[in-house]
């Protein structure tokens, strides 16, 4: 979507690619609420409010450094950064599948 911010590409291009987008978000959402409610069973209310926190904190913090970052490095350049640290981050899911359930045994408040 980054690519999608020259005048020269049409509206419903961005619309469409916000679909993937959309249906990704869905899915990372609603799968993390369910690890954090069927690991962390004894406390899942506080899984849920610590990652509620954790959210609302970026959301707070990334209006600081964004502004500055659209100006520096331009509406394309920003939006591919942010679109390139996704990028990077998206093996996470299945590395903390490979990995999980050795990070859920070494924690004292997972159910069993």
């Amino acid at each position: 979507m980054a690519f999608s911010t020259y005048p020269r590409v049409p509206w419903i291009v961005i619309i469409i690619a916000s679909i993937p987008f959309g249906a990704g978000i869905y899915f990372v959402f609603t799968s993390t609420f369910t690890y954090l409610v069927t690991a962390y069973r004894p406390i899942a209310a506080s899984a849920m409010a610590s990652n509620s926190a954790l959210r609302s904190a970026f959301a707070a913090v990334f209006p600081i450094f964004a502004r500055p970052m659209y100006l520096k490095l331009g509406t394309v350049g920003a939006t591919a950064l942010l679109a390139g640290l996704t990028t990077l981050m998206a093996p996470l899911p299945f590395i903390f599948y490979k990995i999980g359930a050795r990070l859920r045994a070494q924690s004292r408040f997972t159910a069993e």
